[in-house]
């Protein structure tokens, strides 16, 4: 289960029980589920590698952070940074970072979408035949920080890997 994936089933409209089916996961997603498997990933780390551990929040899900796929996000990263806390391993807070950005930037509520099948298809279509970067496509959705409400730009990601980098060399 991916992080992202984690607060997007609990929002409605999100195609539960097909994807459910795909992941073949052997429970309905719940957010003690995921909890306990983060800190079953964390527990095995710990036991089986020297690796120093750092656990990274979700990035923000759209592009309003008072509405219901924000807020899903940001009550999973409050679930990380609690576990983080509790296992006493770097906590790296990209929701938080992404959040700020939004604040700063205040860029132009973009209803959330969940991706579809027929979404995905006209994406394929602007990258792949129109030959548009991920970036422009972006753009022209009106989007500060992600492609589709979920997968991120460059600049996105650009405030994850520097939110990373930070929280790393903090250690260091």
């Amino acid at each position: 289960m991916s992080a992202t994936s984690a607060p997007r089933a609990s929002l409605p409209g999100f195609a539960l029980d097909r994807w459910k089916k795909r992941k073949q996961l052997p429970t309905e997603p719940s957010p003690g589920w995921f909890e306990d498997c983060l800190g079953r990933v964390v527990d095995r780390l710990r036991s089986e590698t020297d690796a120093e551990i750092g656990l990274a929040s979700i990035p923000v899900l759209g592009q309003d952070p008072e509405a219901l796929p924000a807020e899903a996000s940001s009550r999973y990263s409050a679930m990380i940074a609690d576990l983080a806390a509790g296992q006493g391993v770097v906590y790296l807070p990209v929701h938080e970072r992404q959040v700020a950005e939004l604040a700063a930037e205040r860029p132009a509520v973009v209803p959330y979408e969940e991706m579809t099948a027929a979404r995905f298809l006209a994406m394929l279509a602007e990258r792949r035949i129109l030959g548009r970067s991920l970036d422009m496509i972006s753009d022209r959705r009106g989007l500060l920080l992600t492609v589709d409400h979920v997968h991120q730009n460059s600049k996105g990601a650009a405030l994850i890997a520097e939110t990373l980098e930070a929280g790393l060399l903090r250690r260091h």
